[in-house]
């Protein structure tokens, strides 16, 4: 990904120069194709796709994403997401929603996804998907970071609602309070750890 495609784009497109900070979008089409066939592996398991809070509600915990792969299809991007064995497929497009049906150890989930492309401060490719669980009412935020002449991504995950409502909802279920002390406080508290580096 070269930094010539953004001098391109804003010659094209234009930079809105009160826009807050607000960074201009890039080509959805040009950027899957980019992305097409590749896949990482992720160093670090712990963080699931679900939202923690459907994991805790639902008592269907996650131990954790293993790898990522790209696909480009005639509506947008296909994410290959492998997890506990199984391979999700979530389909995004840019402008519209697009229904994906995610099975997490047996049970199914209707999922939407949107995503769009940008540069971050720092001139780097950034990817970022908002994945609403409908049923669930839950929303995966992943933002995937591409930085030139780098084989490795940053991926940062978000989620509403956010790891404190989380904790705040599984207190009644698993007995976490602020008066637990030692190994298992430190164990519930690793579920929220949000950022992982993956490899090709």
């Amino acid at each position: 990904f070269s930094k010539r495609e953004v001098r391109t784009v804003r010659r094209r497109g234009g930079w809105k120069q009160k826009n807050s900070g607000v960074l201009p979008r890039l080509p959805f089409d040009r950027m899957c194709e980019c992305l097409n066939n590749r896949s990482y592996v992720l160093n670090g398991a712990g963080t699931g796709f679900m939202p923690h809070f459907m994991q805790y509600m639902q008592n269907n915990r996650s131990s954790g994403i293993n790898e990522i792969s790209f696909e480009k299809d005639h509506r947008g991007l296909v994410i290959h997401i492998t997890e506990d064995g199984r391979v999700n497929d979530l389909f995004v497009s840019q402008d519209r929603d697009r229904y994906s049906v995610m099975n997490f150890k047996g049970e199914t989930y209707l999922v939407a996804g949107l995503g769009s492309f940008a540069r971050d401060e720092d001139g780097d490719l950034c990817l970022k998907v908002m994945a609403s669980f409908i049923e669930g009412e839950s929303r995966r935020s992943v933002r995937f970071f591409f930085k030139e002449g780098s084989e490795r991504i940053r991926i940062e995950f978000a989620e509403s609602p956010g790891k404190d409502q989380s904790l705040d909802g599984a207190s009644g279920f698993y007995d976490i309070t602020d008066t637990v002390t030692g190994h298992r406080k430190d164990r519930y508290e690793k579920i929220g750890e949000n950022l992982l580096w993956a490899r090709p």
